[in-house]
């Protein structure tokens, strides 16, 4: 009986050899189907990436091409605009045609008016594509005094404000020391004393505030709240030339309305 245990034992384990060296086997060509399975994603992942980085440099290439074949002669029509608004009204009532002087000084307003909004669109097409290549962190930095900045960027923006009907106020420092890249300290000023402007018309009141669900998106690319005019570019570029200052910019409560903020490090001489 010892014998026939032994040898039922020995089957056993014989069965249970073949059984586990099945299971390897099959194993074995799993692994190896899900290894050929992951390196033909692996390349088309790879193609992928490839198409899409060449799509890429086409699109960057294009816009830069674009951008430039539109700045040029866009730059050129505004200058002949201020020309010629500016002749006109040295003119005689008389001399000036048919069309009341008056009306014709409007007209060329109106083009100079859209001309700038064309060569700030390309503008704001060129920093975007910027932000994409990273191409940001490239700061001319120098010292500057932040409240004659500010002042100037309010005085830029007068008109608008004056088209909606509203009045701009700054309570600042006589100076205020700063070393950063001026221009595009200017560029994130204007960005958000443009959005505030169009805020406060779009309800007739302070602004529609900004829900704390869209605090972060408000900085994304192409993000608008509501039907608010703009190329929802603005912001993001702000973003990204704070970030390149080591700064913040965010958004803050305040009733009624919003408040977009930033900090930079402070610097002067």
């Amino acid at each position: 009986r010892t014998g026939d245990e032994f040898e039922d034992l020995s089957r056993a384990f014989a069965d249970m050899t073949a059984q586990l060296t099945g299971y390897h086997g099959d194993l074995q060509d799993r692994i190896r189907e899900a290894t050929k399975d992951l390196a033909e994603s692996n390349r088309k992942l790879l193609e992928t990436n490839r198409l899409l980085n060449a799509a890429s440099e086409r699109k960057s290439d294009f816009i830069a091409r674009a951008s430039h074949e539109l700045r040029t002669p866009l730059t050129s029509i505004k200058g002949s605009m201020e020309y010629v608004t500016a002749k006109l009204a040295c003119l005689p009532p008389q001399e000036a045609g048919n069309c009341p002087q008056n009306e014709l000084c409007d007209f060329f307003q109106l083009i100079n008016k859209n001309t700038n909004r064309l060569i700030r669109l390309v503008n704001t097409m060129l920093d975007i594509e910027r932000i994409e290549m990273g191409h940001t962190t490239a700061l001319h930095s120098g010292a500057f005094d932040l409240t004659q900045v500010i002042r100037e960027t309010i005085t830029g923006l007068a008109c608008l404000a004056d088209e909606k009907g509203v009045r701009l106020a700054a309570l600042l420092p006589d100076s205020l020391p700063l070393r950063a890249d001026e221009d595009k300290i200017r560029q994130v000023l204007t960005n958000l004393l443009a959005n505030a402007i169009k805020s406060v018309v779009e309800v007739q009141d302070q602004g529609p505030g900004i829900a704390i669900a869209e605090r972060e998106k408000v900085f994304d690319k192409f993000y608008k709240l509501g039907n608010k005019e703009g190329s929802g570019l603005g912001l993001t570029i702000c973003r990204s030339i704070i970030a390149a200052h080591g700064g913040v910019i965010g958004v803050a409560d305040k009733d009624p309305g919003a408040c977009l903020y930033f900090w930079l490090p402070a610097g002067g001489e």
